[in-house]
């Protein structure tokens, strides 16, 4: 397993329908899906390794000419988001970034989101059912996610522009 440490940077795609006219960040742009079996729900959000030497072809593969809206997001200020649902310590939430990367994808990585030590995947219905019943779901879920896109905000850019700055880091 490939360990990623606080000190490294992850980069985050952002469609236009989640970008708001303010110049944030919706915070459905950290939706997890909730696909249906055998594939199961989404685990993580996608990210791609900025110090991997294989991320400019990997985000340029995805981006395939758009010059979609990103962020540039230090590994350590993820893990750092502190966040307690129903305004109490029972239900602390906790962000991870972990590789998953795949022969086709190197610098393919993923933000886990947890509550209560239980992993969210998807719509979250599963642990949210469990430790927060008759509560509003998608108001926490939004909370989750809001995080992220308070986050992904400060430190927007675009595909073209990080591509950029990655050449001229790599040329020094």
């Amino acid at each position: 397993m490939i360990t990623i440490t606080d000190t490294e940077h992850v980069v985050r795609m952002i469609f236009p329908d989640s970008l708001k006219k303010d110049g944030g960040v919706h915070p459905n742009a950290f939706k997890l899906r909730q696909w249906p079996a055998p594939k199961g729900p989404e685990q993580y959000v996608s990210v791609n390794r900025y110090e991997s030497d294989a991320f400019l072809n990997d985000v340029q593969a995805f981006d395939k000419g758009r010059n979609l809206s990103c962020s540039l997001m230090t590994v350590g200020d993820i893990r750092a988001i502190s966040l307690f649902l129903d305004q109490s310590d029972d239900y602390p939430v906790r962000y991870d970034v972990r590789d998953t990367s795949t022969p086709e994808h190197l610098s393919h990585a993923g933000i886990f989101v947890s509550v209560s030590s239980m992993p969210l995947e998807g719509s979250g219905d599963a642990i949210l059912d469990s430790i927060e019943e008759g509560k509003n779901k998608s108001k926490n879920l939004q909370a989750i996610r809001r995080m992220l896109s308070d986050l992904a905000a400060k430190n927007l850019t675009t595909v073209d522009s990080i591509c950029s700055q990655y050449r001229s880091q790599r040329s020094q």
